[in-house]
């Protein structure tokens, strides 16, 4: 077996994935078209780790996971990360239970940033009054010009969130396929587009990810107006151009 379907297998037993192809599915996701091989990977907000594990499982040179809800104690998180770590045998990834304002990288650079569903949790308050508040803002326009300065020239930042376009939400009701989404905690992808171009990414492709039983569709369902009716969940890509004024200013714990 490799690396891959161990931490597949793993998933499964202790994770509570249905199948290694949904597990696979899943840290997929994260990886439109991007080969994991040779990169440095840094994932924020990693929770047990699976999506960048994946990475690490692939090839990776070099894999960091952050997750801040395990800070001051082992956390659950952290523990299921440095398990599947143990179970496949690798060498090349690490966790620190701090947030992305804290990490302190020191010399190293990454090829490839990831984020599942937590670009609103950066900074959840400032993220709720982005469209309304300049100084808010000014916070998220802070926090991605750091995170550009730790990203090598043409790093890839792929991120996932849900759109606070919804026509749930426009009517005010809970969305049966997102029952648990706060929608005033997050922002269209146009919002995170505007802010990233600003702090030095360009190139931005969104995908909007729509429900197993409607992908035969193809196009006709990946689309803003019928993920208003579904998930509203989309990925963002887009790559460190260089023309912004990137730069890291160290805010916590060193490497």
């Amino acid at each position: 077996m490799t690396k891959t379907d161990v931490l597949l297998q793993h998933l499964v037993e202790d994770a509570g994935f249905r199948s290694e192809s949904a597990a696979r599915e899943y840290c997929r996701t994260l990886y439109p078209g991007i080969d994991p091989k040779g990169r440095r990977i840094l994932e924020v907000g990693c929770g047990d780790g699976a999506i960048g594990l994946y990475g690490a499982c692939e090839g990776a040179e070099h894999v960091v996971g952050l997750e801040p809800e395990a800070a001051g104690a082992y956390g659950e998180n952290l523990a299921a990360f440095r398990r599947a770590v143990a179970k496949c045998g690798l060498t090349n990834a690490e966790a620190f239970p701090v947030t992305l304002q804290e990490f302190d990288p020191g010399a190293e650079r990454f090829d490839l940033v990831l984020m599942r569903a937590v670009v609103n949790h950066l900074d959840e308050e400032a993220c709720i009054e982005l469209k309304e508040s300049p100084e808010a803002r000014a916070r998220y326009g802070e926090i991605f010009r750091n995170l550009a300065g730790i990203m090598s020239p043409g790093a890839r930042l792929v991120l996932t969130d849900g759109s606070r376009h919804s026509f749930w939400n426009l009517l005010h009701l809970r969305n049966p396929f997102a029952p648990t989404i706060e929608y005033h905690k997050h922002q269209s992808p146009r919002v995170w587009i505007a802010l990233l171009r600003q702090a030095g990414f360009a190139g931005e492709k969104v995908d909007w990810l729509v429900p197993r039983a409607l992908r035969p569709l193809g196009p006709l369902a990946a689309n803003e107006a019928v993920g208003g009716f579904t998930w509203s969940k989309c990925r963002l890509g887009m790559r460190k151009s260089g023309r912004g004024k990137a730069r890291w200013r160290a805010g916590g714990p060193a490497r």
